[in-house]
């Protein structure tokens, strides 16, 4: 009875977590890639082997995928800090579709499910929103 030796992965991509997610969604990590290393190593034909540097490529790949996903959450986070005490102008979105400008000195940053968030007058708004920043602390206003 032949084993099959075909396997098949989706197409990695970047997520903004340490973990990758593939087509269908669902998140890859280290330990997951390691499984299927094992698995392919195990079933795979003493005829039909596969070249051992095709997978050291492989983890070699993946690694610094995760390394890359963690200097890029760390900037995020290093850059949304860098904008405690500054007055910064933003683009809002409303709940009715419109937009707003918001002006204000940031109070705090919030970090949640990846994503920064700066709080002017006690609301959060998204850190990706900030199109200018002062160093000016002048009074909040809303436009």
């Amino acid at each position: 009875m032949a084993i099959s030796t075909d396997y098949s992965v989706s197409s990695i991509t970047v997520n903004s977590t340490t973990s990758s997610t593939t087509d269908n969604g669902y998140e890859m990590d280290m330990e997951d890639f390691f499984k299927i290393l094992a698995a392919q190593l195990q079933n795979q034909s003493m005829y039909d082997t596969t070249d051992n540097a095709e997978y050291i490529s492989q983890m070699a790949q993946f690694s610094m995928l995760s390394q890359m996903q963690e200097m890029a959450s760390s900037i995020q986070s290093t850059q949304a800090l860098s904008l405690m005490g500054k007055n910064v102008s933003l683009v809002n979105e409303n709940t009715d579709g419109t937009y707003s400008n918001i002006t204000g000195v940031v109070e705090s940053v919030v970090f949640q499910n990846g994503s920064s968030y700066v709080g002017i007058d006690g609301i959060y708004y998204e850190s990706s929103a900030v199109y200018l920043v002062n160093e000016s602390t002048s009074t909040s206003a809303e436009e």
